[in-house]
């Protein structure tokens, strides 16, 4: 038994983010907050960052080509139906033409790339969001999880925000502190370590898309070509986002290799079996889940697409007992005057058919909700 907190993509669009105290580098150039779905092509967001559209368009030329050949775009980017165009539309696009191309052809290869840029333009635009700053929320939820030894995280966001608590320099570097974080890297990726007692109890923290600090030699057979590196010192990794490809480019140690990011489109088919890493994270989330006698979702808006958390959270949480399992639903659509009020709660509705606490609308309410868990 525990408690399971899990985070979308609200999560860290409703956090109150604040400089890094510690940072050497100096200060966050911009007060932006990472974008939801819709607003990864937006003028606001260009604004926002200071990165402008046009330096975009000549950073990631062949995705902003893409883009507009497939979704007949004659607008300025940030323009007009820029501004709504939801980034895990144009991943599911890209990889549906993965899927039609032959393997070996140029075609394929195209598409390929495209796909891999779109991930480093995400990459690069959550790095302005979030480069040298902290979440007081989630600096709340941390505190409250180094109080108690049954608390789990399941977060679907790539973003650093809550990772960086979970760090802390050693020497000249940085590593991953004992505790959640810690013990995934021993019981999923399978770094040398010994944990006492039951293993499969241990609270973790999981990261069920992938991180932009996890990466993966792209060489097949290189010897850690299965595995996953984690590069502790969170705001280095957004660095070489903000430098690709100039010095963006991270090297595998052992063979020389160009190294990907490890993430899991935003798109309708997960590839979850596709790596072996990110099937062992769902296996262990859903374990987690059925575990766990509270939980908490902060920001999940259960899209209409996302079958997969949705089917995780159903065939877990959804299906026990009301009175084996507390849930709340933390999410600014739980308000009855909200436009999206009605399609929210019958989402709602379908993946906790035994019922759920609807009582908190925003991640700022973190204390009163921390106060009910506890």
């Amino acid at each position: 038994m525990g408690v399971v907190f899990v985070f979308g993509a609200g999560a860290s669009y409703g956090e109150q983010l604040v400089p890094l105290t510690s940072d050497p580098m100096g200060q966050p150039k911009n007060s932006a907050i990472p974008p939801l779905a819709t607003g990864f092509f937006s003028k606001g967001l260009f604004d926002s960052i200071g990165y402008a559209s046009n330096q975009a368009q000549k950073d990631f030329k062949q995705v902003f080509d893409y883009i507009q050949e497939s979704f007949a775009l004659s607008e300025a980017l940030g323009e007009g139906t820029w501004a709504e165009l939801n980034i895990e539309e144009v991943f599911t696009s890209v990889e549906l033409r993965r899927v039609f191309m032959g393997p070996e052809g140029d075609a394929w290869a195209r598409a390929t790339v495209i796909r891999n840029d779109l991930a480093r333009y995400l990459w690069r635009v959550i790095a302005y969001c979030t480069q040298r700053k902290r979440g007081v929320y989630y600096r709340k939820i941390k505190s409250f999880i180094d109080s108690r030894p049954d608390v789990s995280v399941l977060n679907f966001n790539w973003d650093l925000i809550l990772d960086q608590e979970f760090t802390e320099r050693e020497g000249l570097g940085w590593r991953v502190s004992p505790g959640l974080y810690r013990d995934f890297c021993i019981t999923v990726l399978g770094e040398e370590g010994e944990l006492t007692g039951w293993i499969a109890h241990r609270p973790l923290y999981l990261k069920l898309h992938g991180s932009l600090n996890w990466l993966q030699c792209t060489n097949p057979i290189c010897p850690t070509a299965s595995k996953v590196t984690i590069h502790a010192d969170t705001q280095l990794s957004l660095a070489h986002a903000m430098t690709f490809p100039l010095g963006g480019t991270v090297i595998c140690n052992q063979c020389g290799t160009e190294m990907n990011l490890l993430l899991v489109p935003p798109i309708l088919n997960k590839p979850l079996s596709e790596k072996g890493v990110i099937r062992a994270v769902w296996g262990q989330a859903r374990y987690k889940l059925e575990q766990a006698h509270k939980a908490v979702i902060i920001g999940f808006s259960a899209a209409p697409t996302d079958f997969y958390a949705a089917w995780l959270l159903r065939s877990t949480l959804g299906i026990k007992p009301k009175h084996q399992t507390e849930i709340f639903v933390v999410n600014p659509q739980n308000r009855p005057d909200h436009p999206q009020h009605d399609d929210f709660k019958r989402r709602m509705a379908a993946i906790f058919p035994r019922g759920y606490n609807s009582e908190f609308q925003t991640f700022s309410q973190i204390d009163s909700i921390l106060e009910r868990v506890s």
